[in-house]
């Protein structure tokens, strides 16, 4: 699916040639796990990139999620960048475009995400029709060697 408009950019999702990019631009241990991540077998987690003129300018990355508490499936946006921040809002819009009719597909009831604080305004500004949640999260790291681990 690719959302398009030349003059805003049009959305689409990565491919296995686009990894390259978004490991340099993302988090340290991207270009060892993202590629499974996201094209292996089973995919547990997609990614949408948006280009103008041929020239990728941001990408967003998502997972699934299930929310017992609600009883329905969610869509979790852990990654949301756009490169060029003097066009933010036509190629973000662009992106949660395609990152929306991609939910869809995936029968998602909804699109969560967090804000960290450093998050550009403008990119924030996408969201105008989100409600806060306020929300604690907690992490439990696994130790190395006991991820996998069950019980008798």
């Amino acid at each position: 699916m690719r959302v398009q408009s030349e003059a805003i950019g049009t959305a689409r999702p990565a491919r296995p040639d686009d990894l390259e990019l978004l490991a340099g631009a993302g988090r340290p241990g991207w270009s060892e796990t993202l590629p499974e991540a996201l094209f292996g077998e089973p995919v547990r987690a997609w990614c949408h990139v948006v280009e103008r003129s041929g020239e990728i300018c941001g990408y967003a990355i998502h997972t699934t999620l299930f929310s017992t508490w609600q009883a329905r499936n969610l869509i979790d946006i852990q990654s949301f960048v756009i490169f060029d921040s003097g066009s933010v809002a036509d190629l973000g819009a662009a992106l949660l475009g395609a990152v929306t009719t991609h939910a869809s597909e995936l029968g998602a009831t909804a699109i969560r995400w967090q804000q960290v604080s450093e998050t550009d305004e403008h990119i924030a500004a996408l969201f105008t029709d989100a409600a806060e949640l306020a929300k604690v999260r907690f992490e439990l790291p696994i130790p190395v060697g006991e991820a996998g681990v069950t019980s008798a």
